[in-house]
């Protein structure tokens, strides 16, 4: 079946809850709008590089099934028809898991994992998987079995990651919904990026059952969660990932934590009740003019509708690098050399596990020349990163330490009676392809992942021409990789972090929906480039 190209536009521009009310009020069928999603995957494909597992003539083959559900009038179910696409982090039956390892070609999931089949049961169809850096440890989405990603408002430029290929295909109107996965801002930052919504959700609340993760990050730091074009979309497949009534019918509780609150509706939340604290810095890592821009604009836009707004101080920023890089590195590398053993490292990820061989004699006197020679971050990391597997008493150290810093947010929340914060997701915008040290632009969203909050991030506005290049440019590499990402940025999307209390999922999702609606109107506005 062959769409023309104004079909393609106008099914490939349409949000996830569209096309679902289309397919069933008989607009159109599963089969058009699966077969113009799959045509805008291939036009994009040798330019981004996004959906890297495809199951297009699966996808049409349930796609047909779907119709002959609709044309027998049975009740449908959330998604019906509706195409979507997973990170490839998760298992889809009879697909491969690599995690960007050669060593990994030939593995084929035997079963979803548990995120995917509740989508399945809503009635969504995979288009495939997308694409994630090796390990999932950068913000550039680059691997060895699937090469590089670049992000649809500049090819030049990261998709972020380590749901990169997610948002690019998103953005770029190959796919209305997917599935990613965040341990340090991975669903967050590339939203960012590419200028589309993201949501991870309180930590423990979704199930990663089927999904491969990174054993060094922090213990609950890993969350599946939605991407798409719009905060309803996202809403709406909340409401799919946390009904636990989508799996095994013999047992639909055995996932549920006795102690997890249901998610409440988004829509029924009354926003002008809650008060939201506006963060611009967090002290470590300076942040650019277009992103303060854009916290700004979103926290005018929601002093119309909150019931107070006011700017906050958050803890320091380095304590949550340093625990970042001890905890990812607390067995010494181990876990990583492990995973790529007798197979190829990308450059980047053999660079990080450089740092784990310095001997500890080197390690004061490496430190001290680094900062000599004004490398201050690059000093720090070293400090941070353990040689060896840490001992156990080191290791709760840690947790100590980890505690000590929850307690200092939980003290912000409720001296100053917070039920939000609104912030940046990266201190800059999209970095340009082989930033080396463009991993330091995240611990805004990374400090949201040690405190198990749910967080999402929403698109609000391009960085601009009358925006100053701020950050700078001296012999510090990390600080030169971050003005490198502010200079010669026109045009590329900003999105802001909205960050809620534990398990008031809801609120989070609530302020993302009102503050697109408000905002997505303004001409600076980063609608998605699908044409």
């Amino acid at each position: 079946m062959k769409l023309d190209d104004h079909a393609i536009e106008t099914l490939t521009a349409m949000s996830a809850a569209e096309l679902a009310a289309g397919i069933a009020g008989k607009q159109f069928t599963s089969r058009e709008v699966v077969q113009a999603h799959i045509d805008r995957i291939e036009a994009t494909h040798e330019q981004l590089n996004a959906v890297v597992v495809p199951r297009f003539e699966q996808a049409l083959t349930e796609a047909d099934g779907a119709d002959a559900v609709v044309r027998r009038g049975e009740p449908l179910l959330p998604l019906h028809g509706v195409p979507i696409t997973v990170k490839e982090m998760f298992d889809v039956k009879g697909t491969p898991t690599t995690v960007g390892i050669l060593a990994r070609r030939r593995h084929v999931a035997t079963d979803d994992a548990v995120m995917v089949r509740r989508l399945r049961n809503a009635g969504a169809i995979i288009l495939g998987k997308t694409n994630v850096p090796q390990l999932a440890l950068m913000i550039e989405t680059d691997n060895p079995v699937y090469g590089r990603t670049n992000n649809p408002w500049n090819v030049e430029r990261s998709p972020g990651g380590s749901s990169g290929g997610e948002a690019a295909i998103i953005a770029a109107g190959g796919s209305p919904l997917g599935l990613g996965s965040d341990g340090a801002g991975s669903i967050r930052q590339p939203a960012h990026a590419c200028g589309i919504c993201g949501f991870m959700p309180t930590s423990g609340r979704l199930s990663v059952e089927g999904h491969w993760s990174f054993r060094g990050f922090p213990p609950g730091a890993t969350q599946p969660g939605p991407m798409a074009r719009t905060a309803d979309d996202i809403i709406l497949a909340m409401q799919i990932l946390d009904d636990t009534t989508r799996d095994t019918p013999g047992n639909p509780e055995r996932l549920r934590r006795p102690a997890t609150p249901a998610l409440q509706d988004a829509k029924a939340v009354p926003i002008d009740t809650l008060r939201v604290g506006v963060v611009y810095e967090e002290g470590y890592i300076p942040t650019g003019s277009s992103v303060r821009r854009a916290v700004r604009t979103a926290a005018e836009a929601l002093k119309g509708q909150c019931l107070s707004v006011e700017e906050v101080q958050i803890p320091d920023g380095r304590e949550v690098w340093d625990l970042f890089l001890s905890f990812m590195n607390a067995d010494g590398g181990y876990f990583a050399r492990q995973a790529l053993a007798g197979t190829t490292a990308d450059w980047r990820i053999a660079e990080l596990a450089s740092i784990n061989a310095i001997p500890n004699v080197l390690r004061s006197a490496g430190t001290w020349m680094m900062r000599s020679l004004g490398q201050r971050y690059l000093a720090d990391a070293l400090r941070a990163v353990p040689r060896r597997r840490l001992s156990m008493p080191r290791y709760l150290a840690l947790f100590d330490r980890l505690t000590t810093y929850r307690k200092k947010f939980d003290d912000l929340f409720e001296q100053r009676q917070l039920d939000l914060l609104l912030c940046p997701v990266n201190s800059v915008p999209a970095v340009p392809h082989g930033c080396r040290f463009a991993n330091y632009s995240i611990i805004f969203s990374m400090f949201v992942n040690l405190l198990g909050l749910p967080a999402g991030t929403v698109p609000v506005t391009r960085v601009a021409e009358r925006d100053p290049l701020t950050l700078p440019t001296g012999r510090d590499r990390v600080l030169r990789d971050l003005a490198s990402a502010e200079a010669n940025a026109v045009g590329l999307p900003i999105g802001v972090q909205l960050i809620g209390r534990k398990w008031y999922d809801e609120q989070v999702l609530a302020i993302m929906s009102s503050l697109q609606s408000r905002l997505r109107s303004d001409p600076d506005y980063p609608q998605c480039p699908v044409g």
